[in-house]
C-alpha cells in the first residue's frame, strides 16, 4: 500500500474524480511508493505526484470531464460546457507538463540526483513523466472520433492518458511506467535518492529550532 501525503483528502475541495484516483493510487500501488496530493508547484498545485523506486517521478493531472463535457479541444486549449456555462481552460496535458518541467528543475538542483559520468553525464539519474487521468471516461470514449475527425486520444496522445480502466490495480503500475519513457537503463532508486527527491519536492522540518 502506497504512502499517501497527506494520509487523506480533505472533506471539501477535492472532486469525486480526484477521490477515485486517490483511492486507486493508495490501494493499487505496493509498499514503497509515495504519493503527494495537491503538491505546491510554482504557486499552483499538482493533483498527484507519484514517486516509486522502480518508477521515478510521475505527475498526474485529474479531470472529472466526460466526453459530453468537452465542446472543443486543441493542443493548447479545451472548451468545456458544464450545465449552461462555457469555459476555456488550458490543455490538461500542457498543465501536467508544466508541473513536470518545474519539478525536474527542482530535482536537477540536487547533485545526488545527477549523473556524473558516462554518456548521460549531467542528466537526471531518474526518469520522470506526466499524464492526464480521466476517471469518468473509458478507453473507447477516448478513441471515439469527433465530428471534425480527431479523437481525444489523437489530441493528447494515447500513452499520455489514463482512463477509468487504468485505475485497476492490475494495470495501474504499468500505465504509470508508460508515462516515464527513458533513453538509459532504468535502475532502481536507492534510499538516499528517494530522500533527495522527497526533500526537493516537499521540504520538511523533522526537528525544530
Amino acid at each position: 500500500m502506497a504512502i499517501m501525503i497527506p494520509e487523506a483528502l480533505p472533506s471539501s475541495g477535492p472532486t469525486p474524480g480526484e477521490r477515485k484516483v486517490f483511492s486507486a493510487l493508495s490501494h493499487g500501488l505496493p509498499d514503497g511508493f509515495v504519493v503527494y496530493s495537491e503538491l505546491p508547484v510554482s504557486r499552483r498545485y499538482a493533483d498527484f505526484v507519484v514517486i516509486g523506486r522502480d518508477l521515478g517521478v510521475v505527475v498526474l493531472e485529474v479531470k472529472d470531464w466526460t466526453l459530453q463535457t468537452i465542446k472543443a479541444a486543441s493542443p493548447h486549449r479545451f472548451m468545456l460546457t458544464i450545465g449552461e456555462e462555457e469555459s476555456s481552460v488550458e490543455n490538461p496535458l500542457s498543465q501536467a507538463r508544466g508541473y513536470a518541467q518545474r519539478i525536474s528543475d527542482l530535482l536537477r538542483s540536487r547533485p545526488a540526483l545527477i549523473r556524473h559520468s558516462g554518456p548521460y553525464k549531467g542528466h537526471l539519474s531518474l526518469p520522470y513523466g506526466y499524464g492526464v487521468v480521466f476517471p469518468n471516461m473509458t478507453r473507447e470514449e477516448l478513441e471515439q472520433s469527433s465530428p471534425s475527425g480527431p479523437s481525444l486520444s489523437q489530441i493528447l496522445g494515447e500513452e499520455s492518458v489514463l482512463t477509468r480502466e487504468n485505475l485497476d490495480p492490475a494495470t495501474l503500475r504499468k500505465r504509470l511506467s508508460d508515462l516515464c519513457p527513458v533513453s538509459f537503463p532504468r535502475e532502481p532508486l536507492d534510499d538516499d535518492q528517494l530522500a533527495e527527491i522527497r526533500g526537493a519536492l516537499y521540504p520538511e522540518i523533522v526537528i525544530g529550532w
